[in-house]
């Protein structure tokens, strides 16, 4: 895994909001927020004051479809594999996406300030899923 220090300490200097890399599990975010918030205030910041933004690519799996159904909407967007989709972005079922954006919420220590959900499909079907589905479960 590289190196992001360099990366994560200008975050913490010059950043007013930190959105965290879409493709990165809720261990990730949280050890990468711990490291912004020391950089910040090694520069005299107080990292409370950053904004914080979750986003990430969703696809939200009907009752009794696949995973699998999702590939040909993920490989338009990504050039990786179901397990990889399965393990860093959003594709499941309502209740499962859902807490996997709690989770991912819950490693930036206070929350966020906005979540950015990213369809692959911007269809009726999915976004009515994502809004009566998905949002009331998530923990904010």
């Amino acid at each position: 895994m590289p190196n992001i220090d360099p990366v994560l300490r200008r975050i913490a200097k010059y950043a007013d909001t930190w959105v965290p890399h879409s493709s990165a599990t809720p261990e990730m975010v949280k050890a990468d927020w711990g490291k912004v918030k020391r950089f910040a205030l090694d520069c005299g910041r107080d990292p409370m004051t950053m904004g914080r933004v979750y986003s990430n690519f969703i696809w939200v799996l009907r009752t009794g479809e696949k995973p699998q159904s999702a590939i040909p909407h993920f490989s338009l967007y990504s050039g990786m594999d179901l397990e990889y989709w399965q393990t860093y972005y959003l594709l499941g079922t309502a209740e499962e996406v859902a807490e996997r954006i709690s989770a991912r919420i819950a490693a930036l220590e206070g929350g966020v300030d906005t979540i950015v959900l990213n369809p692959l499909d911007w269809g009726e079907e999915q976004l009515e899923l994502i809004a009566r589905e998905v949002l009331p479960r998530v923990a904010l």
